[in-house]
């Protein structure tokens, strides 16, 4: 994932344009000690609440989740 690759510090491979575009999808992104990427997950309905973070799952994997 490209996200992945930026957060870690590998921007040899991306162009100016890419490294624009990722930076801007990054900033509400975090990866844990165990490589698993979390996006920032804002309140909508109480502003009260704090935010929080919220596995990323691939589009791949999500008809295999069970809810």
């Amino acid at each position: 994932m490209e996200i992945k690759k930026f957060l870690k510090g590998d921007l040899d491979c991306f162009s100016r344009g890419q490294i624009r575009r990722i930076s801007k999808q990054a900033e509400l992104c975090a990866l844990n000690v165990r490589d698993i990427l979390f996006r920032l997950g804002r309140a909508t309905k109480d502003r009260h609440m704090p935010d929080e973070l919220r596995l990323v799952v691939p589009e791949s994997l999500r008809p295999d989740l069970l809810y």
